[in-house]
Order: structure tokens, then C-alpha cells, then sequence
């Protein structure tokens, strides 16, 4: 006798990349920086942050670089990707 066991497979489909984050990184390329991008949109960096490094997790190289130090400080960049 054989038990034919129902099977079944849920696929969900989570958006990586939204309208929120898309200004996050339109924001990043005019201001060259995180934290200008967040000034400018109202955010906290801490949550920039968060939502720019769940993004450069999600794809094989990253989407933005940062850049440490420097004459004018440091600041954020768009990679090529």
C-alpha cells in the first residue's frame, strides 16, 4: 500500500528593492552621502543605513560604496551596479 503524501510549495515573492529605497539611492547620488540622503528625506541614518545595507546584501556586489575619511569627510557613493 502506498501513502501518497500531499506535497505542497508556497512561493512568496517579497519586492527587494521598493519606491522608498529607490529615492534612498537617488538621494544618495545627489548628495554624496548617507546622511545627507536621510537629512533629506526625513529619515534617521540609522534607518538609511539599515535599508542600504539590506539592499547591498541582496545583490552580488554592492549597490553603494561608502567612502571613509577624506578631505570633505567621507561620504556615500553609487557603485556601477
Amino acid at each position: 500500500m502506498t501513502d501518497k503524501t500531499d506535497l505542497s510549495l508556497q512561493l512568496r515573492i517579497v519586492p527587494i528593492i521598493g519606491p522608498g529605497k529607490v529615492q534612498l539611492l537617488e538621494a544618495i547620488e545627489r548628495f554624496g552621502s548617507i546622511s545627507g540622503a536621510a537629512r533629506s528625506m526625513g529619515m534617521a541614518y540609522p534607518n538609511a543605513w539599515k535599508l542600504i545595507d539590506d539592499l547591498n546584501g541582496h545583490f552580488r556586489e554592492p549597490l553603494v560604496d561608502r567612502i571613509v575619511g577624506g578631505k570633505r569627510g567621507g561620504g556615500a557613493a553609487l557603485t556601477d551596479n
